[in-house]
């Protein structure tokens, strides 16, 4: 069957993750791609029907709720609802790539929670330490046992601290810190007549210089002032704070963005 993916994508360095990905053509170039990988319009609600594919012959969907590379592009309520929707009626595995967004990012636990959907599997990491699939019982079952193994698997350090993480995460609030202060940043953000565009959930943030083409200087910019940003998508920038930043450390960060 077909896989499905979507324009913006990123999922990953791995052989199979670099035949889903749609954000940059370098993280495509020489390599050999798994066949029969369609690409379909992100937040486009009505992909399913443009696509024109038997919906009997997709084997899964995968999406990022929040595009990381792609330029932090967050889905629309709709798309994310007629996306949960298709898949459900087909009986279709949908995925959810929470690498980026989830563990707190933006706001919730994970980043679907927002779109009040539940998918069939997740893809954690980065926040969480450790790498991890989680996904409903029909996909992994008990009575099959252990599916497969790595020689990098089941690190005990990185285990321990992923059950921090999460330990911290609900001991100091940082979900409503990230979704009070993210909206705080954001707005303050917008204040400073710099940018086309500024959206985002929680602390994950993203905003499009009016001057695009300047995008690359303004990150070396940031960087001389002690201010840490990336670039993304075409003309983007991310903000990327951690979760337990506090208003005075945005203010700072606001006030080095003006000089």
């Amino acid at each position: 069957g077909y896989g499905i993916t979507f324009d913006g994508a990123f999922h990953g360095r791995t052989l199979g993750a670099l035949s889903l990905n749609r954000s940059k053509h370098v993280q495509r170039r020489w390599y050999p791609e798994i066949p029969k990988i369609l690409t379909a319009e992100f937040n486009d609600e009505d992909w399913s029907v443009n696509l024109r594919v038997d919906p009997e012959e997709i084997a899964f969907v995968i999406v990022e709720p929040f595009q990381g590379e792609g330029g932090y592009v967050p889905a629309t309520q709709g798309f994310m609802e007629e996306t949960r929707h298709f898949t459900e009626v087909h009986d279709i595995p949908l995925i959810i790539d929470e690498i980026q967004a989830g563990l707190g990012r933006t706001g919730e636990w994970w980043c679907f929670e927002h779109y009040d959907i539940v998918p069939d599997i997740i893809t954690a990491g980065k926040a969480l330490q450790i790498s991890a699939v989680i996904g409903k019982e029909k996909y992994f079952p008990v009575e099959k046992g252990r599916i497969s193994g790595t020689w990098a698997e089941g690190n005990i350090l990185n285990s321990a601290l992923g059950y921090m993480v999460i330990d911290i995460i609900r001991r100091d609030n940082l979900l409503d810190n990230a979704e009070d202060l993210g909206e705080y940043f954001r707005n303050e953000l917008r204040k400073l007549g710099l940018f086309d565009h500024v959206r985002g959930m929680g602390l994950m943030i993203g905003v499009t210089p009016i001057q695009s083409d300047r995008r690359n200087e303004m990150v070396e910019a940031s960087a001389q002032k002690g201010l840490l940003v990336i670039g993304c998508g075409v003309a983007s920038i991310r903000f990327l704070p951690p979760l337990n930043i506090n208003k005075h450390e945005i203010d700072v960060c606001i006030e080095n963005s003006k000089r």
